[in-house]
């Protein structure tokens, strides 16, 4: 905790984050607008809403407009020094507004004005010099604990990809859409050869034998079946900012408890902080209810609290099976202690008719001392250390997630896959088929004509003959992908000398990343010259390094490049990355590519 809270000697600056800041504005205003509608002002309850909402929404306001005040002044961190007198400029204009309010609609009349406000001047004083201060301190350490969620997210979701991709369900699934596909296209070229073999009357003419051909080679059930591939492969969803920011948030509460029991075993909370955190929070309140002589019948209740939980401390740091379970007990018995001491005091003393509403300390504040303690266990340095370092593992539910991201990308792209090969494999030899009878018909000649139905007729008796041909060499399956581009835009290609000679199934995934790249950059980037890098990493990794004088450059929002993103993730298990500076679109790329050390 002195790493979230480091000594005064020490002379400390924090970054000023109010996130925290206006959730605690809102539980603040619910809290006290719960104890004036049951207790204080049960038969106002209109105008204490009234109140309630207003302040909140000044509070709101104006802490708002204070940060952008600081930001304006270029004042990004504070002292405790600093952090009080900041606490102070906040909580004083708020219980002089409130006061107003409360006179305004009649909930105390002008002469208590200024007693009430005395009244309540040390609750807000504990506001302003602690509270205030925390929040500020806690939001600053949230934002990294958030930042470190996110790079653990890529790390995780890629680690998890990897690993599905490699599992025998994930491979079950592949050879199922794999197969659905292929039986498709096999069953559309049968339809087509049918089709041609009825069309095709040998006693016709030439030229009429070509006319009744033509009509098939233009409209087909291939050239369907292709479109329907293709749009189902850009059927990509598109996330905003805040969908995404909204992703992380359901990771980081999947993982919260997985985190939450990490961190408490190895950095428990010192026992003094549930004791001032129970003190700042109870005290202030026993002061507005109580007198002085009943509020020092309640003193010893905090000795109990620290006892509580120095045994909180101890079952964490001993271990064990049991000690997250107990330890979460013991936590919600401090938070009931308010309410059992108030029942044994009462017992022996009579404190008149003060009493907190049983939905406070019977409920909401258990509740929220619970909650409350698991955040502040969790937003300790440590907490960013075991993100940082992968400590924690993946929930199940975090696994399913991404179970199902990696099927549909992989479905995806295979739709991708197959809507290329009909079209470059098939519907091209089609198109040149037909080229090719109507210059027989021209040339009247006969034998050209039969021998380009007998091609035709090859293709579409085993469709799928050229599909997932695994033989090329990686040099080679490089070749074969800038090829299409010869005398287009100019290409250059360093491959370490150790992998030209590669041949496996990612051979193939290393051309389709690459082919996509060179696609999106001529295509949507306008792109003349690219340069392509491909080299070793750490085994089994290599790094593939794209270049290229993009004009319009590629969107930096991975989200929205669209079905490119599948296809990258799918083959990368995420980790790729792009950026644009100086007139050039860079792309890094890291596949999973030697299987074995060569």
């Amino acid at each position: 905790m002195r790493q979230i809270f480091p000594p005064f000697k020490s002379r400390p600056h924090f970054v000023l984050d109010f996130s925290l800041a206006y959730v605690g504005i809102v539980l603040l205003g619910l809290s006290i607008a719960i104890t004036e509608l049951l207790k204080v002002y049960p038969d106002n309850k209109f105008a204490v809403i009234q109140v309630r909402l207003i302040h909140t929404f000044f509070l709101f306001i104006f802490a708002f407009l204070t940060h952008k005040v600081l930001i304006r002044l270029k004042i990004e961190k504070l002292s405790y020094l600093g952090l009080c007198v900041l606490g102070v400029w906040i909580a004083l204009p708020s219980l002089i507004v409130r006061v107003s309010l409360m006179n305004y609609f009649d909930l105390i009349p002008a002469s208590q004005a200024l007693e009430f406000f005395l009244e309540h001047g040390i609750p807000s004083l504990g506001q302003a010099l602690f509270w205030i201060p925390v929040v500020i301190i806690l939001g600053g350490q949230r934002s990294a604990i958030f930042g470190a969620f996110k790079d653990y997210e890529r790390r995780l979701v890629s680690n998890a990809r990897q690993t599905i991709r490699e599992s025998n369900s994930f491979l079950q699934t592949k050879n199922q859409i794999d197969e659905s596909y292929r039986h498709e296209l096999i069953k559309n070229s049968g339809f087509l050869l049918e089709s041609l073999n009825a069309a095709d009357d040998k006693n016709l003419t030439l030229e009429e034998r070509n006319r009744a051909l033509q009509s098939h080679l233009r409209i087909n059930p291939l050239r369907e079946f292709s479109r329907w591939l293709n749009q189902k492969s850009e059927s990509v969803t598109h996330y905003s900012k805040f969908e995404q920011e909204f992703r992380t948030l359901s990771l980081i509460s999947k993982q919260f408890n997985i985190l939450h029991n990490l961190i408490a075993r190895k950095a428990p909370l010192p026992a003094w902080i549930y004791t001032l955190i129970s003190f700042m929070l109870i005290l202030p309140n026993y002061i507005l209810f109580y007198s002085l002589n009943q509020v020092i019948l309640f003193l010893p209740g905090f000795v109990l609290i620290h006892i509580v939980a120095i045994q909180i401390n101890r079952i964490l740091k001993e271990g064990g099976k049991y000690a997250i379970l107990q330890s979460n007990f013991l936590i919600v018995l401090i938070g009931y202690l308010p309410f059992i001491e108030s029942i044994v005091v009462r017992s022996f003393f009579d404190l008149g008719e003060a009493n907190f509403p049983f939905a406070i300390v019977g409920v909401s504040y258990p509740l929220g001392f619970f909650v409350y303690m698991r955040f502040i266990q969790i937003v300790q340095p440590r907490a960013v250390i075991a993100i940082t370092n992968d400590e924690i593992y993946a929930s199940p539910s975090l696994k399913s997630a991404v179970t199902k991201i990696v099927n549909d990308e992989f479905e995806q792209s295979m739709s991708h896959q197959w809507a290329t090969y009909i079209h470059g494999k098939i519907l091209t030899r089609l198109a040149a088929t037909s080229l090719k009878l109507e210059q027989a018909v021209s040339n009247n000649d006969l034998e050209s004509f039969e021998l380009s139905l007998k091609n035709l007729r090859a293709i579409l008796e085993n469709p799928t003959s050229e599909f997932g041909i695994v033989s090329l060499l990686l040099n080679e399956e490089v070749a074969s992908r800038i090829g299409p581009w010869d005398g287009l835009i100019s290409i250059s290609v360093y491959i370490d000398p150790e992998l030209n000679l590669i041949t496996n199934e990612r051979v193939r995934d290393l051309g389709e990343v690459i082919e996509e790249v060179i696609s999106n950059s001529v295509r949507h980037g306008g792109s003349q010259n690219i340069a392509i890098r491909i080299t070793r990493e750490t085994h089994p990794d290599i790094h593939i390094h794209i270049e290229d004088d993009a004009v319009n450059p590629l969107p930096m929002d991975q989200s929205r490049i669209g079905l490119g993103t599948k296809i990258l993730n799918l083959v990368t298990d995420g980790r790729w990355s792009i950026f644009h500076i100086d007139g050039k679109t860079t792309v890094d790329l890291t596949m999973s590519l030697l299987e074995k050390r060569i």
